[in-house]
């Protein structure tokens, strides 16, 4: 007789140590992809508000070139600004054609267009937004002109020669003496290369700022590249350089280049580069 030996079936599946063991490895290897992911998508969103306050610069330049100066930062008379004075510099001339500007921006009667100016600045425009920001609202902006700043020996303050009127998108029609205009290049006796023109400043604290209302969309130059101490009154009218990217912010010239500046950057050089003629020397920055 034939004596049959039968042999245990081998069980498929895995045991709870290995189990474990691929748990364990998976994990770590997300441990060490997760912050080359956010790393990666940091840098594309970098880039593309770089290329975002560079687009805002090229539209300045293009009303410069059909104006020959600059818009100004702000009017004060019913508060409209630079960013709504470049609009059709952006493709949204319709934006632009709507708006009444002999209303104050955010009034709420209808235009001729059957619109209000509040209605049309709750509108977002991607260009005007960091993507690094998480303070989205209806109607930001993430981007400020420069209009001077009190630093290096200026006086804080509106008037003729004062530190806040120092730089290119100014404020006009702040009264009997004040600017009617914005600010030619004749006047950038510095050098338009060596000038900023717009500063990324997301702003540190709430009221938010909104691209319709121009007193919004102007910031002197008075405290480091993402400065937490300054004093709180100055919050977030004054916060130079703020942004939300690690390490620094970036800031257009008036010659339309894009540099990112650290957080380690020398107060006084930002100071310099904030005047239109200071007659200041800058090495490299």
């Amino acid at each position: 007789m034939k004596r049959t030996i039968s042999t245990p079936s081998r069980r498929a599946g895995f045991t709870l140590i290995e189990l474990l063991v691929v748990i364990a490895i998976l994990g770590t290897l997300m441990a060490l992809l997760l912050p080359a992911v956010q790393q990666a998508r940091e840098a594309a969103r970098r880039s593309q508000c770089k290329n975002n306050i560079h687009q805002l610069a090229l539209a300045l330049h293009a009303f410069a070139s059909d104006n020959e100066r600059f818009p100004e930062g702000v009017d004060v008379t019913f508060s409209h600004g630079w960013c709504s004075r470049i609009l059709p510099q952006l493709d949204q001339a319709t934006i632009y054609n709507q708006i009444d500007r002999n209303k104050q921006w955010d009034d709420l009667t209808l235009n001729a267009s059957g619109s209000s100016n509040y209605s049309l600045v709750q509108l977002q425009l991607p260009v005007l937004m960091c993507p690094s920001s998480t303070q989205t609202r209806p109607g930001g902006v993430d981007y400020r002109g420069c209009n001077g700043t009190a630093l290096n020996g200026l006086t804080a303050g509106y008037g003729f020669g004062d530190g806040w009127m120092s730089g290119l998108l100014l404020p006009i029609n702040t009264g009997p003496s004040g600017r009617k205009k914005g600010v030619s290049f004749g006047e950038i006796s510095d050098g338009a290369s060596q000038t900023f023109l717009i500063l990324e400043c997301v702003g540190s604290d709430p009221p938010l700022p909104l691209w319709g209302n121009g007193s919004d969309s102007i910031t002197s130059v008075e405290s480091p590249v993402n400065d937490d101490t300054e004093v709180e009154v100055m919050k977030p009218l004054y916060a130079s350089i703020y942004s939300f990217h690690v390490g620094g912010g970036h800031a257009a010239f008036g010659d339309g280049h894009v540099s990112f500046f650290s957080n380690s950057t020398d107060l006084r050089v930002l100071g310099y580069l904030a005047t239109r003629n200071g007659s200041e020397v800058v090495g490299s920055f």
